[in-house]
């Protein structure tokens, strides 16, 4: 799984997070939690404004885990 690789991982998971598959976006954003990287923070802040509720969900949960560490 991407999110146990964490920093090699960062990489290929926030280009997931500009994929047209809200799905997809979802998954790269929990992912990016697990990780616990500070290094995508900026990208997972802009996914808060995205059109679908369950992308904006999946990144207020990745970043409460990302800060809570």
């Amino acid at each position: 799984m991407l999110g146990e690789k964490g920093e090699s991982a960062v990489d290929i998971l926030v280009r997931k997070l500009y994929d047209d598959d809200e799905g997809i976006r979802t998954m790269a954003l929990w992912a990016l939690g697990r990780t616990g990287s500070r290094k995508a923070l900026l990208h997972i802040e802009r996914m808060l404004e995205d059109e679908a509720y369950f992308v904006r969900l999946a990144g207020e949960g990745a970043l409460q885990r990302i800060q809570g560490r």
